[in-house]
């Protein structure tokens, strides 16, 4: 592991000794910063779990936490940036795990709706125990009355196109169910609020970022995410707490 010291301008590598006891870690999905009275970094192995470095305590030891038992179903595992994500907020390290179902039609796979739950893992205790946050099913996220189905459209073409095929029948509200939901993040801001990007067709160039409120079950906003090409199952955007750092500039 490599450190720098902005006082000095020197960086100091040093080997670090693996947890002692047994741990699953494959790869580094994200890196975290826990901070903490040990100033504590993390990487984080999204299908297993946390190796953990206190910075503060000056050794070469790693510490493992592992990611808590998910109660949702898993066919596949792919990419977990798909279906998982973990920030650091407040105090604690939260956890998300979306489950996404899809039927199989005459044109291919054909969206079935998610479901997500959250865990939470409070750092000042210092051990591995998560408790459960919220969970909640698409299928009861109603976009009626909000206003957000109309926000819903490719601004590009100014054409409403999107919106009747959101509907299962001509009598039924439009629904998110109707969505392929990947890259979930978790709100650096607001407790309990999911982003997702949400997209009609797997390989389409046109995708919008729908937020969640979990605890709530309410939608609390959509835009409109496209590029000109399809996005497909790679890298798409980094989340930033940046925003709130920011104040509102004088017009003077």
């Amino acid at each position: 592991m490599s450190t720098y010291n902005s006082e000095t301008r020197e960086w100091r590598t040093k080997m670090m000794q693996s947890p002692q006891e047994e741990f699953d870690y494959s790869y580094t999905s994200k890196a975290i910063t826990i901070g903490g009275e040990l100033g504590s970094v993390g990487w984080v192995d999204l299908w297993h779990g946390i190796l953990i470095y206190d910075l503060l305590l000056d050794n070469n030891y790693l510490r493992y936490i592992p990611l808590p038992s998910t109660v949702l179903p898993r066919m596949l595992k792919s990419n977990p940036l798909l279906t998982r994500d973990i920030i650091v907020v407040n105090g604690l390290i939260k956890f998300l795990d979306i489950q996404t179902y899809v039927k199989l039609a005459n044109s291919g796979y054909i969206p079935g709706g998610w479901e997500a739950a959250t865990w939470k893992l409070d750092i000042s205790k210092n051990d591995s125990n998560w408790d459960n946050d919220c969970k909640i099913n698409v299928s009861q996220v109603s976009l009626k009355d909000t206003g957000h189905a109309q926000m819903l459209h490719d601004p590009r073409n100014n054409a409403d196109d999107v919106l009747p095929n959101l509907n299962e029948g001509e009598d039924t509200e439009p629904s998110l169910m109707r969505f392929h939901a990947t890259y979930p993040a978790l709100s650096l801001h607001d407790d309990g609020v999911v982003h997702i990007m949400s997209r009609l067709e797997a390989l389409d160039d046109r995708a919008w970022m729908v937020s969640v409120d979990m605890k709530k079950q309410t939608p609390k906003g959509v835009a409109f995410f496209g590029n000109g090409r399809p996005v497909g199952y790679g890298f798409t955007f980094i989340e930033s707490g940046i925003s709130k750092h920011l104040g509102t500039c004088s017009s003077s």
